[in-house]
């Protein structure tokens, strides 16, 4: 049965809405980039130390052991007092860049950039006599910057199955392209990672993906092609942010307080992540039958580099969370067999619609 004759077809339309699909899902991929920067400088204040300095009881060494060397020292000798100063800077830098391919490889046009910065400054200053006893205490703190004590997380461990569906084949497999060779395919596997901040995990993993081979007349000849099948293993990176950092990445107060003051522990309602990674894929020898008789292999067995971005949405609970996104694999060529179909493959690449949830310990 020709190819197009098939259970969906290989319609114009199918190939269309595949095609905006496709389209759609480089746009947001690439065309926009958001960047979120943090510089700390100093030592956070913390609020239980500065309480436990007494005024008139208080000596400086004492504090010097308590809170370490100041950031500044100030003497004067008329009052004969010694001002100790211990600051602590905190800023935070929030673009949205909207970026534009070009001819020119591993670059792209910035056709416009939305930049903010708010630097806020917490200062601690001590006031000494010429006895070494402390005599006055002021504390500034900038609005909406936690304690130290806040800002102590442990590592979280996530276990990440997860499942994913291809509606779209991209590349020259050959003697045809690969959306014409396979059928759409399916991908299972499961991810180990390591949570050190709300915002960001590191992960190991691996998968097994199936395509399904297709029947595909050429020259005049039915070619059978049997399964391509590969095991994948990786390792990458993933970041979340909350879908109100869309609206509101100007106000800082809001974005310290949801990104980086968030407790581990809690939950985190519905975000938008973004993650991606590297590694290699062993794929099986596909084999190819001409007009019903076995003709050898079309690809050898061999090992490729591979890599998948992704984007989506997850919603967050005490025991981990939920989530489904849109994502683009690829994987470098693979190796010619021994068939008389002859042709040098291309990169193969699919597009994905991704599921699965994350257990946190």
């Amino acid at each position: 049965m020709l190819r197009c004759e098939r259970q969906f077809g290989r319609s114009g339309v199918r190939r269309l809405w595949k095609d905006y699909l496709l389209i759609g899902a480089l746009t947001v991929l690439q065309g926009c980039r958001l960047d979120i920067v943090r510089i700390r400088d100093g030592n956070p204040i913390d609020e239980k130390t500065y309480e436990t300095l007494d005024v008139g009881e208080a000596t400086i060494d004492e504090t010097l052991n308590q809170l370490g060397a100041p950031d500044e020292i100030e003497y004067q000798p008329g009052l004969e007092e010694e001002y100790l100063w211990y600051k602590y800077t905190d800023a935070i830098d929030v673009g949205l860049r909207f970026r534009l391919p070009t001819p020119l490889p591993f670059y792209q046009h910035n056709f416009l950039r939305l930049s903010e910065t708010n630097r806020q400054r917490n200062q601690l200053q001590l006031v000494f006599d010429d006895a070494g006893i402390l005599r006055a205490k002021s504390r500034q703190v900038a609005a909406g910057y936690s304690n130290a004590a806040e800002d102590e997380r442990g590592w979280r461990l996530h276990i990440m199955p997860r499942a994913s569906y291809s509606v779209a084949l991209i590349g020259d497999g050959g003697v045809q392209d690969y959306n014409e060779i396979f059928d759409d395919g399916v991908r299972v596997g499961v991810d180990v990672g390591l949570q050190p901040t709300p915002l960001f995990l590191v992960f190991v993993g691996g998968h097994f993906q199936q395509y399904q081979g297709a029947n595909e007349r050429i020259e005049g000849q039915l070619a059978s092609f049997g399964n391509l099948e590969t095991i994948d293993v990786h390792a990458g990176v993933r970041l979340t942010a909350p879908v109100e950092v869309l609206v509101s990445f100007t106000n800082f107060e809001y974005l310290k307080r949801l990104l980086f003051d968030e407790e581990m522990n809690r939950p985190q309602g519905l975000r938008l992540y973004f993650q991606g990674s590297a590694g290699a894929s062993f794929s099986d020898s596909v084999r190819v039958k001409i007009d019903g008789t076995p003709a050898g292999k079309f690809y050898d067995r061999s090992v490729q580099s591979s890599g998948t971005v992704e984007t989506g949405i997850e919603y967050g609970w005490d025991w981990g969370l939920a989530f489904a996104g849109l994502g683009i694999s690829r994987m470098a060529r693979f190796d010619s067999g021994n068939s008389p179909l002859n042709g040098q493959a291309s990169t193969f690449q699919a597009l994905l619609i991704t599921g699965g949830v994350s257990l946190r310990f």
